[in-house]
């Protein structure tokens, strides 16, 4: 439903709340609902075989508003065998809660302990990221960051309403809506 792919990625930004610096990443034009969230990393060195991450939605502004969602998952990191700046680059996708959130922003944290967490950048992606510094944000420009939302499903688009209830007899028919 929204997709910042990695390509041409060349750095990766600290997002780990061991280091009070994270990174938040905007998105808009979302047409249903958010139930996953997919992000690419760097690491100076190997992850465990599961690394726990904060994934946050919060409400579209100039910096990221109220939020909407927080939770914290148990993750597997995936070695994509591409490397970035000498470091394997690994994906991880997070199933969140659905939630209907049209635009916002993302922050993706990892939870503790080491290696440190640092969320790709690419420069084939829309919207803005945003860097944390412990105090303010700092603009990543023209660079965003690599990830994707998934949603949607069948939602209530999929519906056998119209052929409820009772059909008259003797030979009479029904026109479904257009």
């Amino acid at each position: 439903v929204f997709s910042n792919p990695p390509v041409g990625s060349d750095n990766g930004n600290t997002s780990d709340l061991t280091t009070a610096y994270y990174v938040a990443q905007s998105f808009s034009g979302v047409a249903s609902t958010v139930s996953s969230v997919t992000f690419w990393t760097i690491f100076t060195s190997a992850p465990p075989a599961t690394k726990d991450y904060v994934i946050e939605i919060y409400e579209a502004g100039a910096v990221p508003g109220a939020l909407l969602s927080s939770e914290t998952l148990t993750l597997t990191p995936v070695n994509t065998g591409v490397q970035v700046i000498g470091y394997d680059t690994y994906v991880f996708t997070a199933e969140i809660t659905p939630i209907a959130a049209t635009d916002g922003w993302v922050v993706v944290k990892a939870v503790a302990g080491p290696p440190t967490n640092y969320w790709l950048n690419t420069y084939n992606g829309a919207g803005s990221a945003l860097q944390w510094t412990g105090s303010s944000y700092t603009n990543l420009a023209p660079a965003s960051m690599a990830m994707c939302l998934g949603g949607g499903g069948a939602g209530n688009w999929l519906t056998l309403g119209e052929y409820e209830g009772m059909v008259n007899g003797g030979g009479s028919s029904y026109n479904l809506a257009a």
